[in-house]
């Protein structure tokens, strides 16, 4: 079976808090629009698999969201600086 054709839209940036929530820096315009797409599609073994996001927020000029089963932020460190990509004809 071969790999989607995927576009990246944005990364995980660094974690925030103590509750799970993590940064994401947006590669689309505007910003709030890479919240638009779910699932998601990040790099897992070197294949995308899919993921939604639970719950998004602005703080700032920095969008956040928060993960399934992500409650604390040593679990949310494992997604810093993944990819985040979406199936090409979602665009």
């Amino acid at each position: 079976m071969t790999e989607p054709a995927v576009t990246v839209i944005g990364k995980f940036g660094s974690v925030h808090g103590i509750h799970g929530w993590i940064r994401v820096v947006s590669f689309t315009q505007p910003k709030e629009n890479v919240l638009s797409y779910q699932p998601w599609l990040i790099e897992v073994r070197g294949r995308w698999q899919p993921l939604k996001w639970l719950e998004s927020k602005a703080q700032g000029d920095e969008l956040l969201v928060r993960l399934p089963d992500v409650l604390d932020r040593d679990l949310a460190r494992q997604y810093t600086n993944k990819e985040i990509a979406i199936p090409r004809e979602q665009l």
